[in-house]
């Protein structure tokens, strides 16, 4: 059964990365064929989230192979005072890469000891936005964030939980 996802998640991945500032990461986790966990890092460019899902934009192909074989994973939010482990389920991915991809939350842990954290970062240089075409990532979150809030508010049906990662 799918979770909402908690509104400090939806908050720190709202808003775009600006040239010239340090900008958190998010580790995406996945399995690879071998069975180890492969490392994606992603940005604010890359993801989007609101109550009922994380959407992402994956460049990576080997990330979207280990989803289309096994269509989970781990988003991990670091913020200020703790670390949030979220297990989503890949329930829709357009091809070819870059995905757009539609995670629900299975599960999701808080994990804190009352200490200051901070989220591993990276300085958005004026090349990064162009190299990484934030552009278009941008275009495939609001379009799949549309599409699927559209989906919601007119009763269609949502992709098969049951059957993996459907294509678009």
């Amino acid at each position: 059964m799918a979770m909402t996802v908690a509104p400090e998640i939806v908050a720190v991945l709202a808003g775009r990365p600006e040239v010239g500032s340090w900008e958190p990461m998010f580790p995406l986790l996945t399995v690879d064929e071998l069975g180890f966990p492969h490392v994606c890092l992603l940005s604010r460019a890359e993801l989007y989230a609101n109550e009922h899902h994380v959407y992402a934009v994956l460049a990576s192909p080997t990330t979207v192979n280990n989803l289309s074989r096994r269509p989970v994973a781990t988003l991990v939010v670091i913020l200020d005072d703790s670390a949030h482990y979220l297990k989503v389920r890949a329930v829709h991915a357009s091809e070819p890469v870059p995905a757009a991809v539609i995670f629900e939350v299975v599960s999701s842990v808080r994990d804190s000891l009352a200490i200051p954290l901070r989220p591993p970062q990276y300085l958005v240089t004026s090349s990064l936005p162009v190299a990484e075409a934030w552009a278009q990532s941008a275009e495939l979150l609001a379009s799949l964030a549309g599409q699927n809030d559209a989906s919601r508010t007119t009763g269609q049906d949502r992709p098969d939980q049951t059957s993996g990662l459907e294509p678009a």
